[in-house]
C-alpha cells in the first residue's frame, strides 16, 4: 500500500529541479506561477546547487528524496533546502478517484502529513502544528507543521535536521529543511523564527 501510494503521489504531483543562481528565472516560470510562491533570500545566505548530488535518508532504507533548491549561510553553520510538490490539476481528479477506491479517506490536501509522518522524529520533541491563523499569517498557507527529523545520515556533513512543511490546499506543499551541526543547536530555533518573520518563503494568492 505504501508503494502504491508513493507511485500515485509521484504521478499526481510535479517536481522541478533548480540550478544555482537561477531562482529569479524560476519565480517567473509556469511552475512557480501555478504553485504561487515567493522566496526572500536572507542577507546572510547565498544560493547553492542542491540538485541530485545531495541525497539523504530518513529512517533505515527510506529515501527522502532529492532537494531542489538550497541556501547556505555565509558562516556555513546552516544549510536550508527546499523540496516542492505541486499537484497537477490535469491528473489530480483521476488520481483522486483511483486512490479513494483504495482508501476512501485519501485527500491530496493532507498528503503533506504523510511526508511528516515519514520523516518526523517524535521521540523527544512532538510535531508542532501551526494554528490556522498562524499558518496564514506566516506563510499564507492553509496549514503548516514543524518537526525534527529522524534522518539516518548527515546532509552535506550537517548532523541535525529540522523541517517546516507548509501546505496550500489544491496547490501542493513545500518542505523546508534546516541542516546544522551540534554547535548551532541552541541557535537554530531563533534562526527559524527569524526566517519566518522575514518570510523566507510564502504562498501568494
Amino acid at each position: 500500500m505504501k508503494y502504491i501510494r508513493t507511485l500515485i503521489v509521484l504521478f499526481a504531483s510535479h517536481t522541478i529541479s533548480f540550478s544555482q543562481s537561477v531562482m529569479a528565472d524560476v519565480l517567473e516560470s509556469e511552475f512557480s506561477n501555478e504553485m504561487g510562491f515567493r522566496v526572500n533570500i536572507p542577507r546572510s545566505y547565498s544560493e547553492f546547487d542542491s540538485v541530485i548530488e545531495y541525497k539523504y535518508l530518513c529512517r533505515p532504507r527510506r529515501f527522502l528524496g532529492v532537494t531542489m533548491y538550497g541556501l547556505i549561510k555565509h558562516d556555513r553553520n546552516v544549510i536550508i533546502t527546499f523540496r516542492f510538490i505541486k499537484w497537477d490539476r490535469n491528473t489530480l481528479s483521476e488520481v483522486t478517484t483511483f486512490m479513494r477506491g483504495i482508501n476512501p479517506n485519501w485527500d491530496h490536501n493532507t498528503e503533506y502529513l504523510q511526508f511528516t509522518k515519514d520523516v518526523a522524529d517524535t521521540s523527544k520533541i512532538p510535531i508542532k502544528i501551526f494554528e490556522r491563523e498562524a499558518a496564514e499569517r506566516s506563510f499564507n498557507a492553509s496549514s503548516a507543521v514543524e518537526f525534527e527529523s529522524n534522518c539516518t545520515n548527515s546532509y552535506m556533513g550537517m548532523a541535525f535536521n529540522k523541517f517546516l512543511v507548509i501546505n496550500k490546499n489544491n496547490r501542493g506543499y513545500i518542505a523546508i529543511g534546516y541542516h546544522y551541526n551540534e554547535g548551532f543547536k541552541n541557535k537554530i530555533g531563533n534562526e527559524i523564527q527569524a526566517a519566518i518573520r522575514n518570510k523566507i518563503i510564502y504562498f501568494i494568492e
